[in-house]
């Protein structure tokens, strides 16, 4: 969250608005920040368009390829779940293709699926675009932010109450350690946040004629 909340404000010259301005290096390096989606809790959309952004694309262009970048990505996710991962059906190992080909039912709801999820795809990331030329990442950056911290507290309150305190330390140690750099650079952001916008204001209302 405070990821999203720091290039949110960093990137605000954009010079790249369209994705048919992208370049193959650029392309690359964008490529090259999603997979950073590979660490466990990262989002593969996040990474890629603020991948996109740091490589000088609108906020709406980096959002537009990072779902262009999603196609070979899940493409290659669904031909391994069909062809090479092997499903346990009731004990019994099935290839995914096997799976889907064993009835007419399994093949309706796979093409039932396909199509529904085709359609709301196209309805979010007309949504999500349009969002985002708006009013940026900030309601992303703080909901994770916020999240984040009603987790960390949970599973603190959980460990608390288990058989094993040493886990329980350890648990609250390493938790106030993760969140404090947090809690700093959210601090910070607000800080910047209300000196840009007094200067802002005091900017208006120098442009104010006055009679003399």
């Amino acid at each position: 969250g405070i990821v999203l909340l720091f290039f949110d404000r960093a990137f605000k010259n954009p010079t790249i608005h369209s994705v048919n301005e992208m370049t193959y290096g650029k392309s690359f390096m964008t490529g090259l920040w999603q997979c950073i989606a590979m660490i466990p809790g990262v989002s593969r959309s996040a990474a890629s368009i603020i991948g996109g952004m740091q490589q000088g694309l609108t906020r709406s262009a980096a959002a537009e390829f990072s779902f262009f970048l999603a196609v070979p990505t899940m493409a290659a996710a669904t031909l391994y779940s069909l062809f090479l991962k092997k499903w346990d059906v009731q004990g019994v190992e099935q290839k995914g293709y096997e799976l889907i080909t064993q009835s007419s039912d399994n093949m309706i709801a796979f093409a039932i699926g396909n199509i529904v999820a085709f359609v709301v795809a196209i309805l979010a990331i007309k949504f999500f675009i349009n969002y985002l030329k708006k009013y940026g990442f900030k309601i992303f950056g703080w909901y994770r932010i916020i999240v984040g911290i009603l987790l960390l507290i949970a599973g603190i309150v959980i460990s608390t109450k288990s058989d094993h305190p040493n886990r329980a330390i350890a648990f609250w140690i390493t938790g106030g350690i993760c969140a404090l750099p947090g809690f700093y650079l959210a601090l910070r952001f607000c800080q910047g946040f209300y000196a840009h916008s007094v200067e802002a204001k005091r900017r208006v209302l120098q442009d104010i004629p006055r009679d003399v």
